[in-house]
């Protein structure tokens, strides 16, 4: 994937293979930019001081796998063109990742949640962050369902107990308020219409078979997806011959398979359809919640709370069951945690990225810090360090990241770069992590945001000196 352009309002920005953004000085809009550079595909990415990114139309052009995207964005609504061509109009706040998708192919959403930590760092949280926690603002990076999507979600029935296991343990929180509050009250008999609240329920019962039907199809198709590449391979691997017209023998590999390619792209285009609807069904839901929380909030009239009262007062629980509940529940929760660990730790995508973190880390002269930490999931300990050595870690395991993702989906992103130099970080430092770039990165294009000068310890064939503000200083 190659970023071509960008146009903010009236005023237009060009990239180059390797763009740097630059200035004389702070507050002259780099970081600003670099913000609505990614904005402008679809993430929710905060405004800086002074300028509402809502209040601006951004048009992002692109080229991936030799298709063209235009992406318009104007607030929370995003249009999609492929070369030329609407693909559809989409609501940034629910369907992100049918965005993200469309212009990447990538189909797992564990994958398509990720992939801004893949790409960015960003200058305040970019050179802290490891395993888990914020890219910038609420987009958030999470190393194990990043490894659940590089191992084709085999471990979704994990995160799927956790994640109901989560919602009982919230729900019996709840209860335990209830219950404290038992003890103020009195009997009432007033009884209160439950119709509408009954309907809404029903109807999220519905919706919420209808997602776990799409889901299946979706995984369904997906594994059709392998299943045909691992098809391919074995016949192509057979060394079959066929004899043509002419009587000549021709050897069947894979530029000689007719339609395959044209199957891919009907499943993919069948993806994409039902991740839509995936998504619009999601949307449904969290309406249907809202407007059950909506309904909950109308019961504070003073019958309404006396009936509320009646209702807790009769209820026949006390905290020490609801407790023990709890705590059996936080118990099968730590446990399904450490297997989910384990077996991600076990996968083969765990020890490739490890391995590929460590040559990182040896190239940029910190794997000796990574000795005792032999597992990516906990990389999260290595925060005792600071300084360059905290930097230099971060940037050998985010950038192993990507290449093992690159690895997996041949999907080759851009490197967005916010102030490489940070806190004790030398310019020889910097230049060992461009140097690490162009030696295993060769095909990306990079594009940084920096008031130091780095023309000479990496080549730049683009550069925006950025004067007094950014609208100002593009073209």
């Amino acid at each position: 994937m190659k970023i071509i352009k960008i146009k903010i309002e009236n005023k237009h920005a060009y990239f180059g293979k390797h763009s740097l953004i630059t200035s004389n000085k702070n507050s002259a809009g780099k970081t600003t930019f670099i913000r609505l550079l990614l904005y402008s595909f679809g993430w929710h990415i905060p405004s800086t001081k002074g300028l509402q990114f809502k209040k601006l139309q951004t048009e992002l052009t692109l080229e991936n796998f030799d298709d063209i995207f235009q992406i318009n964005r104007n607030g929370d609504s995003v249009s999609v063109f492929k070369n030329d061509q609407l693909i559809g109009i989409f609501d940034s706040k629910n369907e992100l990742n049918t965005i993200l998708s469309i212009l990447t192919g990538v189909t797992q959403p564990q994958l398509l949640d990720n992939l801004l930590g893949l790409i960015y760092f960003d200058q305040e949280k970019g050179w802290t962050l490891l395993n888990r926690g914020n890219v910038i603002g609420s987009i958030k990076f999470n190393i194990e369902r990043l490894l659940e999507g590089l191992n084709d979600s085999n471990f979704d029935d994990y995160a799927e107990k956790i994640k109901d296991i989560d919602h009982q343990i919230q729900g019996y929180r709840n209860i335990l308020k209830i219950l404290a509050y038992q003890d103020k009250i009195r009997d009432e008999s007033t009884q209160i219409d439950w119709t509408y609240p009954d309907e809404l329920n029903d109807e999220l019962r519905l919706n919420k078979l209808d997602i776990s039907s799409l889901k299946v199809q979706i995984e369904s198709l997906n594994e059709a997806k392998r299943e045909n590449k691992r098809f391919k391979k074995m016949i192509t691997g057979f060394g079959l011959r066929v004899k043509t017209e002419s009587g000549e023998e021709v050897i069947v590999s894979e530029k000689n398979i007719i339609g395959f390619e044209e199957t891919q792209s009907f499943i993919d285009a069948r993806l994409s359809i039902l991740n839509r609807k995936y998504s619009t069904l999601l949307s449904n839901k969290s309406k249907i919640e809202l407007k059950l929380q909506e309904q909950m909030d109308l019961f504070d009239s003073e019958s309404q709370l006396q009936t509320f009262n009646s209702l807790v007062a009769n209820m026949n629980l006390n905290s020490s069951d609801v407790e023990k509940i709890i705590s059996n529940l936080k118990i099968e929760e730590t446990n399904l945690k450490k297997k989910l660990s384990t077996e991600i730790n076990k996968s083969a995508y765990s020890h490739m990225l490890y391995q590929k973190t460590m040559i990182f880390a040896k190239f940029l002269g910190v794997d000796q810090y990574l000795i005792d930490t032999p597992a990516v999931i906990k990389l999260n300990e290595l925060k005792k360090y600071s300084g360059a050595v905290l930097h230099l870690l971060v940037f050998s395991f985010r950038m192993a990241d990507l290449k093992v993702f690159q690895e997996k989906t041949s999907l080759i992103l851009p490197i967005v770069i916010d102030s490489p130099f940070g806190k004790e970080i030398s310019k020889d430092n910097v230049s060992l992590m461009y140097q690490l770039i162009h030696k295993y990165f060769p095909d990306n294009q990079i594009i940084t945001a920096s008031i130091e000068n780095i023309e000479d310890i990496t080549q730049i064939d683009k550069k925006y000196l950025f004067v007094d503000n950014m609208m100002d200083s593009l073209d």
